[in-house]
């Protein structure tokens, strides 16, 4: 899909391997906090948020429908109009939060 390279996910399978399962369960509940944020940042400063609104409303709006979402746009991962959003960052800061709180 090209989207996600699995990185944050090789992150966190290292992160489990030296803290364990608890560890990385928390790291994991405050790096999606994180890239929450980060998300939400990015696409303030780009200005893509009342875009991104819409396409949330008619994602959930038509969400019974088996029918393709009228005014949704599938973005391709390759065109400059997508967003990207550093969850490798959010888990490591996550993880630093987790160990600071633990």
């Amino acid at each position: 899909m090209k989207g996600v390279g699995a990185g944050d996910v090789k992150l966190l399978g290292a992160i489990g391997a030296l803290k364990g399962p608890v560890f990385t369960l928390w790291t994991l509940g405050y790096g999606w906090i994180l890239a929450g944020l980060f998300s939400l940042a990015v696409l303030i400063v780009k200005k893509r948020l009342p875009m991104a609104i819409k396409n949330i409303y008619n994602i959930f709006s038509h969400l019974a429908k088996a029918v393709r979402f009228p005014g949704y746009r599938v973005l391709s991962p390759d065109d400059d109009r997508t967003v990207r959003i550093p969850i490798g960052v959010a888990m490591c800061l996550g993880a630093c939060l987790t160990w600071y709180l633990a």
